[in-house]
């Protein structure tokens, strides 16, 4: 006996229901997924990398936003709340009600052990110029990069390293990124 067909979500229906929604969901290809408050060191991360952000980012003309508006990627299969998004010039929108962008450049997500398979696998994919993956476990940070040359992963280890985000031409102190959080080991 065959399984049973799962209706695919319109991105209208999905819309509709978060917007009225008490908790977040994110989507992808036709499914609507429930996304899960952080921990502490979860919280921490995205707070100290978008310390670390704005700092580097003072004197460009580029913004760093944390995890309070929907991104929908160009294809439009995926509406995500990302930790941090950075833009550079005007914000572009969705539509009227400004809650969903279109334009990040870089986007950051801090890993947990629930949705590390869906942010390295769908989210990756459906990147914009640069994606970062934070870890809570240890200092390691991976940059994913989408540019002429194609698309690379680039890892950053240890408290002493540089994370070198290009697209906006900043360098990340990992130390500063993970200023107050407790590592295993």
């Amino acid at each position: 006996m065959p399984a049973p067909r799962i209706p695919i979500l319109t991105v209208e229906a999905y819309l509709a229901a978060e917007r009225s929604a008490d908790s977040r969901h994110e989507y992808y290809a036709g499914g609507s997924y429930a996304v899960a408050g952080g921990a502490f060191t979860h919280a921490l991360l995205i707070s100290n990398l978008c310390g670390e952000m704005r700092n580097a980012l003072r004197d460009k003309a580029c913004r760093e936003i944390s995890s309070e508006l929907l991104f929908r990627s160009g294809a439009g299969r995926l509406y995500a709340y990302p930790e941090v998004l950075v833009f550079c010039g005007p914000v572009v929108f969705a539509d009227d009600r400004k809650d969903v962008v279109l334009n990040p450049i870089v986007v950051a997500e801090v890993l947990s052990p629930g949705t590390e398979a869906f942010d390295r696998r769908k989210k990756a994919a459906e990147s914009v110029q640069q994606y970062l993956l934070v870890s809570q476990d240890e200092a390691l940070l991976e940059v994913h990069t989408r540019d002429e040359k194609g698309g690379r992963i680039r890892e950053v280890r240890g408290l002493d390293g540089v994370c070198v985000v290009e697209s906006l031409g900043l360098e990340l102190g990992m130390a500063w990124i993970y200023e107050g959080v407790e590592l295993a080991g």
